[in-house]
């Protein structure tokens, strides 16, 4: 009896490599356009998908919070609502020091990277003329890449675009009721749209709260609920689940541990040289630690241009060997100590799944890429692993075993190499 397979393998006239190739690459093709798809599909129902996101993330992190509000005899409901009045505080806090650190001090952020921006452009003026560029070219050009960056960031300060608007007003004295008509209407569309937005942000911020203490108070039965549709035992896909739960609260526990580490060891190095702006510069590095390979660019050009509007070249060029002696060689070996094995990804993954992230989930997406793309990968090598097992007869017990020698471990950087002692040497070798 023939199968489908064989007869697909047995096609006159074509190579069974170039048949295997391409079933291979249509498999690809659909199953991308579904993820593509699916993300679409969530990202037009963002005012529901994102705080359902967000909600269950958070749910994942904070569990530990509820089995603790458990072990002291809490109820589980009243332990979700002390987790969420923590969230909630913790988010609050971060808003605060955010707004006290950047957004107050927009202004002066603002006007030190216009600085830094017109110094830059001054620079690359010189080296190109002393390059033989012919010196219309590069002022044109330079002048266009310098008035886009301050008009834009002129666009972000409040007031920044206030002057020679004041005269507008004074154009004409003759008054206009269509003008008056236009304006009244043009207020009232403003209004809508603002308490769109703010009626909107509500509903996210309640449904995102409902959601958070819905998946707290029955996180056990969620996680077993995916569990029992793994294609294994009970025990087993609930094992698999909370294992991939695990992975994710690893990856944000690193993250958080690396963030805070690097964040503070350039605004030390950046407070010592004397830069401007330290504090936002701390602020803005530890949030976009969470952004794969994108947030160290970030944070490396937006301290590099405040210092260079506010001490020159050299000042900016050592600030530029500092952000990158931390993002490179300190946070390695912080995310070595704290981040485990199998939340590894190659470079090229991770920054694909950051790029599909940003295109269809924004800022959310740029940040939960990664970690998901690397908790889904340990969770299939799991999976794959129960699904042997129990095909060659293991009980539940062997099967959790095999699965606890996959746990992630720490990985251990040896800072000093010792050299491995013989059985037969002596403690008081060393001291002859």
């Amino acid at each position: 009896m023939t199968t489908p397979k064989d007869k697909l393998s047995h096609i006159p006239g074509v190579a069974p490599w170039l048949l295997s190739l391409g079933v291979n690459v249509a498999l690809v093709l659909v199953v991308g356009a579904g993820i593509a798809g699916l993300l679409y599909v969530l990202r037009l129902a963002a005012t529901i998908t994102v705080p359902l996101i967000i909600a269950a993330v958070m749910a994942i992190i904070a569990h530990p919070l509820v089995k603790l509000g458990t072990r002291i005899k809490l109820p589980r409901a009243l332990s979700a609502i002390v987790v969420i009045i923590l969230v909630v505080g913790l988010v609050v806090v971060a808003l605060q020091i955010t707004v006290t650190g950047v957004v107050n001090q927009a202004p002066a952020i603002g006007h030190q990277i216009i600085e830094g921006t017109n110094d830059l452009g001054n620079f690359a003026v010189d080296r190109l003329e002393a390059a033989g560029v012919p010196k219309a070219t590069v002022n044109r050009s330079v002048d266009q890449a310098t008035q886009a960056i301050n008009d834009y960031i002129n666009s972000l300060i409040p007031n920044g675009n206030s002057s020679g608007t004041s005269s507008a007003g004074s154009a004409t004295s003759r008054v206009d009721l269509g003008s008056i008509t236009s304006g009244i209407t043009s207020g009232f569309n403003q209004v809508k749209s603002l308490l769109s937005g703010v009626l909107g942000a509500i509903f996210m911020v309640f449904l995102g709260i409902l959601c958070l203490f819905y998946f707290l108070t029955d996180y056990d039965n969620i996680m077993g609920f995916i569990g029992r549709h793994l294609g294994v035992s009970d025990p087993i896909g609930a094992a698999l689940v909370h294992d991939g739960a695990r992975s994710l609260r690893g990856y944000f526990k690193s993250t958080t541990i690396t963030a805070a580490v690097v964040s503070a060891v350039i605004g030390a190095a950046l407070a010592i040289m004397g830069v401007p702006l330290v504090g936002p510069i701390m602020v803005v590095t530890f949030l976009v630690s969470y952004i794969p390979i994108f947030g160290a660019v970030i944070s490396s050009v937006f301290a590099c241009l405040v210092a260079l509007g506010g001490g020159g070249l050299q000042q900016a060029l050592i600030v530029l060997i500092v952000v990158l002696i931390a993002h490179n060689i300190i946070q390695s070996i912080v995310t070595n100590f704290t981040m485990s094995k199998t939340l590894d990804l190659h470079p090229l993954a991770t920054l694909v799944a950051t790029i599909l992230g940003s295109t269809f989930g924004g800022v959310l997406g740029m940040t939960l890429a990664a970690p998901v793309l690397s908790m889904a990968l340990a969770a299939y090598k799991r999976l794959q692993v129960a699904r042997g097992g129990e095909e060659e007869g293991k009980g539940p017990d062997e099967i959790r075993e095999m699965l606890e020698s996959m746990r992630a471990e720490r990985k251990q950087v040896k800072i000093i190499r010792r050299r491995p002692s013989s059985p037969n040497s002596s403690p008081n070798a060393s001291n002859r």
